[in-house]
C-alpha cells in the first residue's frame, strides 16, 4: 500500500489517494470513516492491479504489482501535474502542506538523500559506491535518494519518461532496490534533495548492532542533519523490518502508538502485541516504555481478568 497526496493551492484541501492491491471494501470503509469530522480531507482508493490486468502496462513474472506503485503513478493519474508519495511505513508529525509546497526549482523529483546507503559507501559495504556510479550511472554515490517520501513533478516526469519505459527499465535486470533504483536513474541530476526531517529514518536494533552504525559513518554534514532531525522528525519512516505494530517499542515507536491510538485499529494493534507477547516474543519493556500503550493494555485487559493473567505470565510490566 501506498499513499498519494494532491494538495490543493491556497485552501488546503488534502485529496489522500491510496494506491493498493488487497485492501478490502469493509476496510476501505474504515479508513476513510476516520477523517469523517474533516471537511478538506478526502480519501480514495485505487486499486492498482487492475491496470495491469486491463494490459495498460508491461509486466512479467519477475517483479510483483506492488513494486511498480510509484513508477505508474504518471499513468494511473494523468490529470495531476504534481503530487506528494508516501509509503505506508510512515508517522507524518507535521503538516504535509509545507511539504507540498517547496519550490523544486525546475526538477523532476524532490527527495531526501539516503543516509543509510551513504555510510554503507563510506563502509565500503556491499559495494554501493560502484554499484551507484557504474550501474545506476549516477555522478556520486552520495546522491542517492530515499524514495519513500517524494514530491513529483509529473508534467517534467512524463517527457523525461512514460510509466512503460521505467517499467521495462526496472524488468531489464534484477536493481538492489528495484523501482527506487529506477527513479534514481531517471531523474539523476534533477533532484531537489529535501530536508531529512522530512523522511527520519528509524534505526533498528539488533544484540550488538543498529543501523546507527550504519548512519553515523555517512558524511558528516549529512549525519549532523539527520541527527537534528531526530530531535523533532517532521516524518518519520519505519524503513526496515523493524516496525511498531511488530515491535512495539522500536526506535520512534512512541510516535506510532500516540496516533494510533486514535485509530479505530488500536484494540486490533494492540491485541496483535499482546498476542505476540503471549508467544513469548522479547516485547518485555514495551508497555513500560510506551505510555499510551501501557494506558490501552489496562483498559483491553482488565485488572483481575482471564487474559492479564494469561499476559502476565509472559510480560512483567503488567505484575506492577
Amino acid at each position: 500500500m501506498s499513499i498519494v497526496l494532491g494538495i490543493l493551492w491556497l485552501t488546503q484541501q488534502y485529496d489522500i489517494i491510496v494506491l493498493f492491491n488487497d485492501i478490502s471494501e469493509k476496510n476501505q470503509n474504515r479508513i476513510k470513516w476516520g477523517a469523517r469530522k474533516h471537511s478538506n480531507i478526502s480519501i480514495r482508493f485505487i486499486r492498482v492491479c487492475e491496470y495491469f490486468d486491463n494490459e495498460k502496462l508491461f509486466v512479467d513474472q519477475h517483479l510483483s504489482v506492488e513494486t511498480y506503485y510509484r513508477l505508474i503513478i504518471p499513468e494511473i493519474m494523468p490529470a495531476y501535474h504534481r503530487i506528494l508519495y508516501l509509503d505506508c511505513d510512515m508517522v507524518t508529525d507535521h503538516d504535509v502542506a509545507e511539504l507540498y509546497d517547496i519550490e523544486l526549482n525546475g526538477c523532476i523529483i524532490g527527495a531526501a538523500k539516503d543516509i543509510d546507503v551513504a555510510g554503507q559507501v563510506n563502509l565500503k559495504q556491499n559495494n554501493w559506491d560502484r554499484y551507484a556510479v557504474e550501474e545506476l550511472k549516477l555522478a556520486s554515490p552520495y546522491d542517492y535518494f530515499q524514495a519513500g517520501v517524494l514530491i513529483l513533478n509529473l508534467e517534467l516526469l512524463r517527457r523525461t519518461a512514460s510509466s512503460e519505459e521505467m517499467i521495462r527499465l526496472a524488468l531489464s535486470r534484477s536493481w538492489r532496490c528495484h523501482d527506487q533504483d529506477v527513479l534514481n536513474m531517471v531523474c539523476k541530476g534533477r533532484v531537489h534533495y529535501i530536508p531529512q526531517k522530512w523522511n527520519t529514518l528509524m534505526s533498528w536494533q539488533e544484540p550488538g548492532r543498529s543501523r546507527m552504525d550504519i548512519l553515523k559513518m555517512a558524511p558528516r554534514k549529512l549525519y549532523e542533519e539527520y541527527i537534528e532531525a531526530r530531535r523533532q522528525p517532521y516524518m518519520i519512516h519505519f524503513a526496515g523490518y523493524q516496525k511498531p505494530w511488530d515491535v512495539a517499542d522500536c526506535d520512534f515507536a512512541e510516535y506510532f502508538w500516540e496516533y494510533a491510538k486514535n485509530s479505530s485499529y488500536f484494540a486490533t494493534l494492540l491485541s496483535k502485541c499482546t498476542t505476540t507477547l503471549s508467544e513469548g516474543a522479547v516485547l518485555r519493556s514495551s508497555l513500560k516504555n510506551i505510555p499510551v500503550l501501557r494506558k490501552a493494555a489496562n483498559r483491553l485487559l482488565p485488572y483481575g481478568s482471564r487474559r492479564r493473567e494469561l499476559i502476565k505470565k509472559f510480560d512483567y510490566n503488567l505484575n506492577k
